[in-house]
């Protein structure tokens, strides 16, 4: 019949496709053959996101187009699989759009039309040693492996910008170059290292969240600030000796940024902006902790449309348990499915059908014995339910526990299924004891995720902001600047995470956890390159000129930097379909753009007026009366 050509194609898939290990249908079910359309379920070993399962979802759909058959496929592995196809192509564009972008704001900002080009050698040779290296680690996500580059191009660029700026205040003075790189590098060992340092703060935090992921792009992305800090200290000064003439003679007068007028501003309106600016981060503060997340990347494909435009919409989970070895023991499967039959989630049955090992032998008996002649059917009952037993059992028991598939009608991430979730867990334990039995399945995933989100929040953010503080208290031998710096970027990141409550948006957790660790490990770059300038100054000049010279000094790298971060979150969020990839880059975008605007203009006015209470609470600073 139809019935059994579509269910024979795909229950011979297992033997054809290595990576299927289970396939599901029930040719006399509506949920499995309705409309003259198969709903056939396969599962697949590997992640989601794993090379064994890609394989496994394109030969099963070679398979079907082979047989000639209309076919629509959605699940997990599915969504993995496309969203890694897509992602390839989506990230070369954004690289090449970012990094057109990135050479036009160095020519923008730059005293001469070559820098770009010494700027580019560098971070491109980071790249291609930290991409190269990643070899050791093995298999790295999805997710790190579009970011990575786009990331370290927008995080490490401003070291460049340290030490180029540096050495052109060396050479304007008269210095050989070679003299010049060399005190270039000096001086600039201090604000580069410090930059660094709290940048692969942020970034190992991350490795401390309970999903891989968090241990993933922290490691590759501190390893490639590590590098990119290295190739500015021991490559850049080399490129700059070697390449110094055509950096000479495409020289050309800097942008007039007018940081002697910014800080002339600030400090005339150092009563007022305070209070406003501290008013509107205490606001965005407020703001952000009325945001909503969302535990789930999937966005309804056509193709599951299709689908559940036949089939009711259906969330699978696969119960582990101990091994079932009596018929005791696969009654104890049957009790539960039963129990599942009635347990309510609010005023609705969510339980469609369970394959326990009694349901999946009668099922696939009755199967077989249907395609024989009916006269035939009494004989060859008994041996083909004795066959049908060894293949059901090697297909769900395995050498200490058995394995149970159900099947719901349920949200994959709502408080409802949750509180579901919580009275399946309460059966289990009390038909096999407590931590005896494992669910698996996407509700089953989003379920553990929004339980240990709020864990994974206070241990990131409690170990970046003390490693941050711990690492500028050291650099400034200060107990009051690392309080004040560490504000103002935590105002930023209050600030960007605040735009998503006004749009009424759900944030993507994950994408919230790394980019709120990344922003204030990298944007405090900033805050710290604007507070060494003023407080090297201070001890030789007065408040205002120490600031003017603080602001003229710096501001170029601060807004150079600060842009490619700002532009580059913003092409990131607007061009992958990626909800965690397009995520990170907007709030990334916006944060870095907060960061800006209040470190040119709060932070200025911060060590204006509280200079006294810095002196008096760092270690062998004398400032100037």
């Amino acid at each position: 019949t139809k019935q059994g050509s579509r269910s024979a194609t795909l229950l011979n898939a297992r033997k054809a496709i290595a990576n299927v290990s289970l396939v599901s249908f029930d040719a006399n079910d509506k949920n499995s053959y309705k409309d003259n359309c198969a709903l056939i379920k396969l599962t697949v070993e590997g992640g989601d996101f794993s090379d064994t399962a890609q394989k496994a979802v394109q030969e099963v759909e070679s398979l079907l187009a082979k047989e000639g058959y209309q076919s629509y496929t959605s699940g997990s592995a599915v969504d993995g699989t496309r969203m890694q196809n897509g992602i390839g192509g989506e990230m070369t564009l954004i690289m090449i759009i970012s990094v057109l972008v990135v050479v036009a704001i160095l020519l923008a900002t730059s005293r001469s039309w070559f820098e770009p080009v010494i700027f580019l050698l560098v971070v491109g040779v980071a790249i291609l040693i930290n991409l190269g290296t990643n070899y050791f680690l093995g298999e790295i996500s999805y997710i790190t492996k579009s970011v990575a580059a786009i990331l370290q191009l927008a995080l490490a660029m401003d070291y460049s910008i340290v030490l180029l700026h540096n050495f052109d205040s060396f050479a304007e003075k008269g210095e050989p170059v070679k003299n010049a790189a060399a005190k270039a590098v000096a001086v600039s060992v201090k604000p580069i290292i410090s930059s660094s340092l709290t940048t692969v703060a942020g970034l190992v935090a991350l490795m401390f969240m309970s999903f891989g992921i968090g241990l993933d792009i922290g490691l590759v992305m501190s390893k490639g600030i590590i590098i990119s800090m290295l190739t500015v200290f021991f490559l850049m000064p080399g490129l700059i000796v070697l390449l110094n003439k055509p950096l000479l003679k495409l020289r050309h007068r800097p942008l007039p940024l007018g940081g002697d007028k910014l800080a002339t501003g600030v400090v005339k309106a150092r009563y007022v902006l305070p209070v406003l600016l501290i008013a509107l981060i205490a606001t965005g503060a407020v703001l952000q902790s009325f945001n909503t997340y969302s535990f789930t990347e999937s966005q309804p494909s056509e193709e599951l449309e299709q689908i559940e435009a036949v089939f009711a919409p259906d969330s699978n989970m696969i119960v582990i348990i101990p091994k079932a070895e009596t018929e005791a023991d696969y009654a104890k499967q049957d009790a539960f499915a039963e129990k599942l039959s009635s347990l309510k989630m609010g005023e609705q049955i969510p339980f469609k059908s369970a394959q326990t090992y009694n349901s999946a032998v009668e099922k696939a008996t009755q199967s077989v014995l249907e395609t024989l002649p009916p006269f035939w059917r009494p004989i060859m009952e008994e041996q083909v339910r004795a066959e049908v037993k060894a293949q059901v059992g090697e297909l769900l028991n395995g050498e200490e526990h058995s394995r149970m598939i159900l099947s719901f009608d349920m949200p994959e991430a709502s408080d409802a299924a949750f509180a579901y979730i919580d009275e399946m867990k309460a059966e289990l334990n009390a038909l096999y004891g407590e931590g005896n039995t494992f669910i698996a399945g996407g509700v089953m995933s989003n379920y553990d995720i929004s339980k240990s989100f709020g864990g994974d929040l206070l241990v990131t953010n409690l170990i970046t902001v003390f490693s941050i503080l711990l690492i500028i208290g050291l650099t400034f031998r200060s107990f009051s600047l690392p309080v004040v710096l560490v504000l103002i970027i935590q105002g930023a990141v209050y600030a960007a995470m605040s735009v998503s409550f006004l749009m009424s948006k759900p944030i993507f957790f994950m994408s919230y956890l790394i980019a709120s660790a990344i922003l204030m490990g990298a944007t405090i770059d900033y805050a710290i390159l604007i507070t060494e300038h003023y407080t090297k100054m201070r001890k030789t000049a007065g408040k205002l000129e120490s600031l003017k010279a603080a602001l003229s000094s710096s501001m170029l790298t601060v807004l150079t930097s600060g842009l490619i971060l700002t532009i580059a979150g913003f092409i990131v969020g607007g061009i992958s379909s990626s909800a965690a990839i397009s995520t990170i880059g907007m709030l990334l975008g916006r944060g870095a753009l907060a960061a800006i605007v209040l470190v040119l203009v709060l932070l200025p006015e911060l060590l204006y007026l509280l200079d006294k209470v810095i002196q008096k609470t760092s270690f062998g600073t004398r400032f100037k009366e």
